[in-house]
């Protein structure tokens, strides 16, 4: 038996006990474990189709930068493998689906809420910074779940002149 004193700042994660002289071998799970319990905010998971675009054959992607977790208000949305320089939006919805649009696929729905108009530098990359407390992200709130997609302008390919990155589903966590 073992017997520790934590400290009244200790978290997840935080506290760790090792036996001594035993290497790395007995380290225990970090505290508070609960085996077979599933993480406390699941990972954000890409859906939906891309099509190729005149940048990359295999289509602009999105994914998202810092974390979900609501309280820490550092959520980034991300897409790239686009025209550079080119102009589009980041925008969201409680829904999903997939249907032709554009040069693309649409792949939210619901009630849709855009972001500002933001330029892909030169390698085709644009990058925002979601502020929970500014409209129209002030609708994020810790629990709920949203779908993101990044929307741009590709004259170089034809068609329709634009296309999608492919959808994200977020769940915000506490």
């Amino acid at each position: 038996q073992i017997t520790v004193s934590l400290p009244a700042t200790a978290g997840p994660g935080d506290i760790l006990v090792k036996t001594s002289g035993s290497g790395n071998a007995s380290l225990s799970n970090a505290f508070p474990f609960t085996p077979g319990t599933a993480p406390v905010c699941p990972s954000p998971q890409n859906y939906c189709f891309v099509n190729p675009n005149s940048a990359s054959p295999t289509g602009a992607a999105i994914n998202i930068n810092g974390t979900q977790f609501f309280s820490q208000n550092n959520f980034a949305l991300e897409a790239y493998n686009m025209p550079a320089n080119t102009a589009g939006i980041f925008f969201f919805g409680g829904a999903q689906t997939a249907v032709p649009f554009g040069n693309g696929w649409m792949c939210v729905s619901g009630s849709i809420f855009r972001l500002p108009v933001i330029f892909a530098n030169i390698f085709g990359t644009v990058h925002y910074d979601v502020d929970f407390n500014t409209s129209p992200a002030n609708v994020i709130t810790a629990g709920s779940t949203w779908n993101f997609q990044f929307w741009f302008r590709d004259a170089a390919a034809g068609g329709s002149n634009f296309n999608l990155t492919d959808g994200i589903n977020v769940q915000f966590c506490p």
